[in-house]
């Protein structure tokens, strides 16, 4: 008897034992093992980038409306989500324009926008003596106050001034030249050619070093009445300065410097002012 009840207790742990194994294989091979191969699945799906939704073309639509509806804030504010939230939307670059154009629009503008203000002329003034004294350019105020007779300025005329403390950076790598004010985006210009002097490298900090004007190849006064079908020049030192070039034309030998079209350096000349900071990048 006792035999037998030792071979039962034999095979009763013997029972036991292969079913704690048998439990140990289960959770081994439908817990343990199918965790691990969840867990690989999950680092997986981290890896794969969603793209966001381009909400750019909407946005961009909206802001068409509202300049159409003159509501240029609100334009704005739709161009500037369109920059920080959805740059390399479809519509990004578009957006980069267009605000660029708008801020362009409202310095040139007669109001108090962008940190414009109207000043009294003081006997004794001219445009130069008031365009230095509030940081500021002869042809800027010439264009804002619609002088066609700067030397005709009385005592007591209003004109509106803005300071323009401006930044250019060239970007080499996109052929770009950008125009920023207190370090924001103010507006971006295509560069057509650039060549750099010999040995000049990049990147480099200077300034705005002096603005000429040619007319037949002979040097003359920024307020030259020949102004507008003149030559233009902004030195930025180093041998190098921003001068216009059109498409498709030769740059001429032994000319260095940063070429854009003729009127995007028209604008240049008015808003740029020497002392500027300029910064050329690779």
């Amino acid at each position: 008897m006792t035999a037998w009840i030792k071979a039962a207790l034999f095979l009763l742990c013997f029972a036991v034992l292969g079913g704690v194994v048998a439990s140990v294989m289960w959770f081994k091979v439908h817990v343990f093992e199918k965790g691990a191969e969840a867990k690989d699945e999950l680092e997986e799906i981290r890896k794969v980038k969603v793209a966001p939704h381009d909400f750019s073309p909407r946005l961009f639509s909206e802001a068409v409306t509202a300049l159409a509806d003159k509501d240029q804030e609100g334009a704005r504010a739709k161009l500037v989500e369109i920059l920080q939230f959805h740059r390399e939307g479809s519509h990004g670059d578009a957006a980069l324009r267009l605000l660029g154009e708008l801020n362009m629009d409202q310095l040139m503008s007669a109001d108090a926008s962008l940190g414009k203000r109207s000043i009294e002329v003081a006997s004794g003034q001219s445009v130069n003596s008031i365009a230095r004294q509030n940081q500021c350019t002869f042809h800027y105020i010439v264009r804002v106050n619609g002088l066609t007779n700067p030397a005709a300025l009385q005592p007591h005329d209003r004109l509106w001034v803005c300071p323009l403390d401006f930044k250019v950076v060239v970007r080499l790598d996109a052929s770009r030249l950008y125009l920023m004010r207190d370090d924001k985006f103010f507006k971006v210009y295509d560069l057509l050619a650039v060549r750099r002097p010999p040995g000049m490298r990049v990147p480099v900090r200077t300034k705005v070093t002096d603005k000429k004007v040619y007319i037949n190849g002979r040097q003359v006064m920024l307020s030259s009445e020949s102004y507008h079908q003149a030559e233009k020049a902004v030195d930025f030192g180093n041998s190098l300065s921003l001068r216009s070039v059109s498409e498709g034309e030769d740059v001429p030998e032994r000319s260095f410097g940063v070429f854009m079209r003729e009127s995007d350096v028209d604008e240049l000349m008015t808003v740029l002012r020497v002392g500027n900071r300029v910064e050329i990048n690779p």
